[in-house]
């Protein structure tokens, strides 16, 4: 049994603790540590620190995204400091629920063109900008 406090856990490691997760923003999440790799999930959606930029968080499982697990997302990252957020989808047209969640959202789109793995889908690199609220590292 794992017996160390939540404010000591960091689920990635530029973030606030579990203890403020908790009280912060959710209960319903998942983390998970795998060697240098550690992810967060907010209702399938998914976080990681950008390996080479300290203020920057990878979103992944867009294609399962909704209002409720972005913005606990969007908070997470305005609570840990992280100023950029990123990740890449694809779908068979611009005009998917999920797209349009990220529009209302206010992500920029950059058309990256057929998936080279899967032609009939487009891609797209998404990206947002935010003003954290907290400055500096966690």
């Amino acid at each position: 049994m794992n017996n160390i406090d939540p404010k000591y856990i960091f689920p990635l490691p530029f973030g606030i603790s579990l203890k403020d997760i908790h009280t912060k923003i959710s209960k319903n999440f998942n983390y998970h540590h795998d060697r240098n790799k550690y992810i967060l999930t907010f209702n399938f959606m998914t976080i990681q620190e950008h390996p080479f930029d300290c203020g920057c968080l990878i979103i992944g499982g867009l294609n399962y995204c909704n209002k409720e697990p972005l913005s606990l997302i969007e908070k997470y990252a305005s609570l840990s400091g992280f100023s950029k957020i990123i990740g890449t989808i694809r779908a068979k047209s611009f005009n998917q629920v999920f797209i349009k969640i990220l529009q209302e959202a206010n992500y920029t789109f950059i058309d990256t063109g057929p998936s080279n793995r899967h032609p009939e889908f487009n891609t797209w690199l998404i990206y947002k900008v935010i003003e954290p609220e907290i400055k500096g590292y966690i």
